[in-house]
């Protein structure tokens, strides 16, 4: 078993933004390449610390870009959905809305080859095929995913 310490982060990449402290594991390794922070950890809970401190630092700019902080996941997903589909701010419906969310939830798991954007319809809204299917074992596990997918999302395809 490895003990838990906290230790300042240090980055290799200038473009990282590492500020704060975050509890990381004795024997834990921190790299950063072009602003995305990847870690090796030899404990689940320090993995899941990291991602946290990940996923508050996005909720920041988020607030800082949008003007409002996303209240949880399903607001992330709903503002990635009405980037991905390309049409600006407008008024949806609630139906529409849930498509939004479905439409985040695939394109940040299609970065880790579970969806592919099958084809756009008339309307301008995509549709996803899925390649293979997400094994959770939990809720809690599932958002854990899909949050490390929102921060790696954020980080490779919008730059922030």
């Amino acid at each position: 078993m490895f003990s838990i310490r906290k230790i300042p982060l240090h980055s290799v990449d200038s473009q990282c933004d590492l500020s704060g402290d975050i509890t990381l594991g004795k024997t834990s390794d921190l790299l950063c390449r072009n602003g995305l922070q990847t870690a090796f950890f030899h404990t689940k809970q320090t993995m899941e610390n990291l991602i946290e401190h990940q996923w508050d630092q996005l909720l920041d700019r988020l607030e800082a870009t949008v003007g409002k902080r996303p209240a949880d996941l399903n607001g992330v997903l709903f503002l990635i959905g009405v980037q991905e589909l390309g049409k600006g701010t407008l008024t949806f419906t609630k139906e529409q809305k849930q498509d939004l969310m479905h439409i985040g939830i695939c394109k940040v798991l299609s970065l880790a080859g579970y969806y592919e954007l099958e084809t756009v319809d008339a309307d301008g809204w995509p549709h996803w095929r899925i390649l293979k299917k997400p094994h959770f074992t939990d809720l809690a596990a599932q958002e854990q995913m899909l949050k490390e997918s929102v921060v790696h999302y954020f980080a490779t395809e919008i730059g922030i």
